[in-house]
Order: C-alpha cells, then sequence, then structure tokens
C-alpha cells in the first residue's frame, strides 16, 4: 500500500522478531496468574459459569447477556480446573493471541516497521496485561475486535475472489465482539464512520452495505435487551470528569500511574501522538492516496470516536467506565506506533520507541507487586478459621458472598461452621430483615462488606445499635466485622 514504510527488514528477519515479543508478551500475562485473589467480578464470572444450563440461560435472558461469549467458553473450560491461574489463563490465552493479529493490522495498515514497533509497545502495556490476568471477558473483546478490523481491512482491500469468506467472517467477529462487551458495539460504528468518512477507493460498498444490515439484524436481541431495562441500570456510575478521562487515555497509552511518571511521560506521549496527527494530516492532504487517508481515519475514528460517544451520552446519564472502552486501546497503541515510527532522525524514533517502553516497564513492575484486586482469599481464610459453632455470616451487598462460596469450596471442611444468612436463611431481599433476625438464633454474626459505598455505612451502623462489636479487620478491599448477637 502506498502509505506503508519501506523497510530494510526482510519477511524471516519480521518474523522471528515477532515470535521473540509475543513470546516476550506470553511471559508477561502468565507471571503471576494465580497470585493474587478473585475480585468480586471474577468470582461472579465463575458463578454464573458453574450454574445448570437452565439457570444459566434464564441468568443470560435476564440480565447477564453481556459477555455472554465469555460465560460460554469459559463454562468448557472450568473442566481443567476452578484455581485461580487456571481460570484467568483462558484471559490470558485471548491476549496472547491478539497479539499476531494486531501486528498483521499494523503491517497492513503502515508496513512491517510500525508493525512491529505496535505489536512490542501492546505487548508490553499494563492495561493490555491487567486484563489479560483477569476472569473478565475484555481480552476476548480485545481479540474479537482485533480480528474484526483486520478482517474489514481485507474485506475491503482485498480481490473480490476472496471477499465472500473475509466478509462473513468480519460479520461473525463485530457480532461476536459486541456480546463479548456491549461497548464494542461503539467501535463498529468507529469503523463504519471511518469509511463513510474517507471513503476508501475500490470499497465495496454493496457488501459494505449487506455486513452492515447482517450485523444490525445479530444486534437485535442486545438492543432489546438494553431498551427493555434488562442491562445493569448503571446508577453506580459517576458522572465523568477530567481526571477519570485523564486515567483512561494515559492508561490506553501505556502510562504508569504513578504521579512522578506522569510528569515524564505525558511530555513523550505528547511528541509521538503529535508526529502521528502530522502524518494524518499528510494522508489528508494528499488526495490521490485514498487508501492511506481511510488507515488513518480507521485508527483515529477507533481511538477516539467511542470515547467521544460515551461523554456525550454522559451528560444525560452517566455511563463512563474506564474498562468498559478498552476497544480503543489497538487504535490508540497504534496510533503511539505510528507517531514513534515517523519521528525524524531514526535516532529520536529509536530513543522515543525506547522511553515509551521504559514507562510501561515501570508500570508493569508496580503491578506485579501489587495488582489491587480485592483479597477475598485471605478474608475468606480468616472467618472460616475464625468461626465456630452457632457462627452466621452476613454479605452486603448480597451478591458478594460470590467470592466467599468460591474460596470456601477450597478451604478444608472440617473448619466450615458458619451459617450464611444474608443472602440465605434470612432472605435475600432487604438487608433489614435479616439484622434483626439474627438475634436469639446465632451467638455470632460475620458481617463482610466489599464495594458496598454508603449503603454498607448505614448496615454497620444498624449493626452496630443492636451488636456489640468484638473485632473489625480490614483486608484489601473487603471489610469483616464480628458482632456478638447475644
Amino acid at each position: 500500500m502506498g502509505d506503508r514504510v519501506a523497510t530494510n527488514n526482510s519477511p524471516h528477519r519480521d518474523a522471528l522478531l515477532l515470535a521473540g515479543i509475543i513470546a516476550i508478551g506470553g511471559v508477561l500475562r502468565l507471571l503471576h496468574l494465580g497470585a493474587p485473589s478473585f475480585w468480586l467480578d471474577e468470582a461472579l464470572s465463575v458463578a454464573y459459569a458453574r450454574l445448570p444450563w437452565a439457570q444459566f440461560a434464564h441468568l443470560m435472558q435476564s440480565r447477564e447477556l453481556n459477555m455472554l461469549p465469555y460465560y460460554l467458553i469459559l463454562r468448557g473450560w472450568l473442566h481443567l480446573g476452578a484455581a485461580e491461574w487456571v481460570v484467568r489463563s483462558l484471559s490470558a490465552i485471548c491476549s496472547i493471541a491478539t497479539l499476531p493479529l494486531f501486528y498483521a493490522l499494523g503491517a497492513r495498515l503502515f508496513g512491517s516497521r510500525v508493525g512491529l514497533i505496535a505489536v512490542l509497545l501492546l505487548a508490553l502495556n499494563p492495561y493490555h496485561i491487567r486484563f489479560a490476568q483477569e476472569a473478565r471477558g475484555y481480552s476476548l473483546m480485545l481479540l474479537l475486535v482485533t480480528a474484526s478490523t483486520l478482517l474489514l481491512v481485507h474485506g475491503i482491500e482485498s480481490s473480490p475472489r476472496r471477499r465472500s469468506i473475509v466478509w462473513t467472517s468480519y460479520v461473525a467477529t463485530a457480532v461476536l465482539a459486541a456480546y463479548a462487551h456491549f461497548y464494542a458495539t461503539l467501535v463498529i460504528a468507529a469503523e463504519w464512520a471511518s469509511v463513510a468518512i474517507a471513503r476508501p477507493r475500490g470499497a465495496p460498498w454493496k457488501r459494505l452495505a449487506l455486513s452492515a444490515c447482517a450485523i444490525g439484524v445479530l444486534l437485535v436481541p442486545l438492543a432489546a435487551f438494553v431498551l427493555l431495562g434488562h442491562a445493569d441500570p448503571a446508577e453506580w456510575i459517576p458522572a465523568p470528569n477530567w481526571k477519570r478521562v485523564e486515567f483512561l487515555v494515559y492508561s490506553l497509552l501505556g502510562g504508569d500511574n504513578t504521579h512522578g511518571a506522569r510528569i515524564f511521560a505525558w511530555p513523550v506521549y505528547a511528541v509521538v501522538l503529535i508526529a502521528a496527527a502530522a502524518s494524518t494530516r499528510d494522508a489528508w492532504r494528499k488526495r490521490d492516496r485514498e487508501q492511506a487517508m481511510w488507515h488513518y481515519t480507521l485508527v483515529v475514528s477507533g481511538a477516539a470516536l467511542p470515547i467521544l460517544l460515551v461523554l456525550a451520552a454522559s451528560i444525560f446519564k452517566p455511563i463512563f467506565v474506564d474498562k468498559y472502552l478498552m476497544g480503543c486501546l489497538p487504535f490508540v497503541v497504534m496510533l503511539v506506533a505510528v507517531g514513534a515510527e515517523r519521528l525524524r532522525p531514526r535516532a529520536l524514533s529509536l530513543g522515543a520507541t525506547a522511553v515509551l517502553l521504559a514507562i510501561s516497564a515501570h508500570a508493569l513492575v508496580s503491578y506485579y507487586r501489587s495488582s489491587g484486586k480485592d483479597d477475598w482469599r485471605d478474608a475468606t481464610r480468616y472467618v472460616l478459621d475464625s468461626s465456630r459453632a452457632g457462627d452466621a455470616a452476613l454479605f452486603y451487598p448480597s451478591y458478594a458472598v460470590a467470592p466467599f462460596d468460591y474460596y470456601r469450596a477450597l478451604h478444608d471442611s472440617s473448619s466450615q461452621s458458619v451459617s450464611v444468612v444474608y443472602p440465605g436463611t434470612l432472605g435475600e431481599g432487604e438487608v433489614g430483615a435479616a439484622v434483626a433476625g439474627v438475634q436469639h438464633r446465632y451467638d455470632r454474626l460475620w458481617a463482610v462488606f466489599n464495594q458496598d459505598g454508603d449503603s454498607g455505612a448505614v448496615v454497620r451502623d444498624s449493626l452496630g445499635r443492636r451488636y456489640r462489636v468484638e473485632s473489625d479487620r480490614q483486608f484489601t478491599g473487603v471489610r469483616v466485622v464480628l458482632y456478638d448477637t447475644r
């Protein structure tokens, strides 16, 4: 393609470099995979995947359609084992599989040198690695988004003889990406917008229209699910502010979220993004290079448009959550790679790339030292080791019982004397009835709080007025309060 920069790298050398980068990325995604405890959402993933088929289907239909492809795969994956590292390895494999596809996308759009820089940056990207080590559907979504984008490019630019299978595959991967996470629909919309804006030469408009119609039809259940109010009402999402938007952009760029590193990193990111912007401007000025125009427009649209759409929608109802916009990651990293490669002289390009990698490496050291995940493993062990006959346990919110159940099943059964009363024997509705019903039935109450906010403080205040506090332990993200109910 006309926008690709010529390189002296032979295909054999590129293949060896790519293999080395993928190997490094694989090691980083598998390193300490089982070390952190499951946090709430990971435990819920396992709990959903373990449900009998009838209950699973009802749950997906009623309120958990988002991430459906991930849950379906996880159901089979759990036959390999339920240890943290086994469960998380599904996400790690999806993340590793994204790397060669991402290189292929970068090489197709901007040449092999950009492709190698891009995949190297993604291999060390802390945000990508973080979700590669989480039992959620984000890595699968990113794999499908990368694959669908590559297929879209091939569909528009390949020979007519190959287009049928390419477009069919594009529709399949785009739809699966949308069901893997609803916000991936914004990436699909951004890709279509780039085609409409740049109008690449030779684009098969009829096949594009048919593909768009097919995707639209296949996403009708998703739209109905959202419009009928089955999706999470997202009342917990605060209005976006500059700090949260900056956190997202900085994380996508591969930054280290510490103050000192920020001050050092932002000027470097600014330089490479300015270089990418200059290349984009040059591509648009040379109107005889429609394909180059579209390539830049595609990447810029994918990086920015989903974020802008969510920010616009959040004026009316806050829906901005940084990890929900993970679909922008491949496009942001590609822009950074383009900017780094375009810098001249070549020493400046190499230096900028080295600094970008150093920033990510510094962030990875901090991540491996402390992932920041809620420590349900130690919290559960503490409750079970300290409980005795006649003890009850209450979890707030009620779904916080999922990680406790997961670790309880792995614990020595001889010490599992605590009875879960909420959610459980004292109901699953309002917690107030359970608070009042504990007295005279149980000697002690273990109240476990996680992601409880102000309402959790109200529950603790209610319990404190009724019962004497024996102990109050704080684990990472999990608070365990023991009350004497006699």
